[in-house]
């Protein structure tokens, strides 16, 4: 199974944290402060920012696509309004079975960039 490192509280949600129990590949850090950020990301080779499409959500420009970034990991995103001003630098996604394919995608490119 493929580990996911999911980084942030959850306390706002028991509905993850339930669900989240159910698998022994998902590593939940919590909260971790800006400058220890980059011993996490560094051993990631996707990131992923899977927003619900709302009102709210399109106009959101996410912290975390710059600390992504900066770590220089591919990202994958739904589309938003504001997210599409960045499709050069990001894998974009309107559905479940798009976002699974760009996921694919990035792995792809960063295990080339690795080579």
């Amino acid at each position: 199974m493929i580990p996911i490192v999911c980084i942030g509280e959850l306390n706002r949600n028991n509905d993850f944290k339930k669900i989240f129990q159910k698998f022994t590949n998902i590593v939940v850090h919590g909260f971790i402060p800006h400058d220890k950020i980059s011993i996490v990301l560094n051993k990631i080779d996707v990131a992923i920012i899977p927003f619900l499409r709302n009102e709210i959500t399109d106009l959101v420009n996410p912290l975390k696509l710059y600390e992504y970034s900066s770590a220089g990991i591919p990202i994958v995103a739904t589309w938003t309004k504001e997210l599409c001003h960045y499709k050069d630098f990001l894998y974009l996604a309107d559905t479940k079975e798009q976002f699974l394919l760009q996921i694919q995608n990035a792995i792809i490119e960063n295990n080339e960039d690795m080579n």
